[in-house]
């Protein structure tokens, strides 16, 4: 089965906010029926492996398929992901995306 990237002219956020617990902004973004909840964090310790952490999450659902980037910049933890995404969406049955459209999507509400 060959799975392309879900195409981007329906790419919309449906809602952003802020996760106050967690210090983080989400983003949920949907795109012909599928879902993808992006979540930005900064560096909370001096361990983390980079200045900014994005997660992408497949759903809203506990147990979620969650893939974790850090980065020096937002854009970089962020391409870091669509990348690790991209990677392993066959293996974990991930909705393909496509990730240079997530990404001006979310330059325009200053996420990254």
């Amino acid at each position: 089965m060959n799975r392309k990237p879900v195409a981007a002219t329906g790419l919309r956020i449906a809602t952003q906010y802020r996760d106050r617990a967690r210090q983080s902004s989400v983003y949920e973004l949907e795109n012909a029926g599928a879902s993808l909840d992006i979540h930005v964090s900064p560096r909370k310790t001096p361990e983390d492996a980079g200045e900014w952490l994005v997660e992408a999450h497949n759903s809203h659902a506990a147990d979620a398929v969650v893939v974790s980037e850090w980065g020096q910049t937002r854009a970089e933890a962020l391409r870091a992901v669509g990348q690790t995404w991209t990677k392993t969406a066959w293996s974990r049955n991930l909705a393909p995306f496509d990730w240079e459209a997530v990404a001006k999507l979310l330059l325009g509400v200053r996420a990254i």
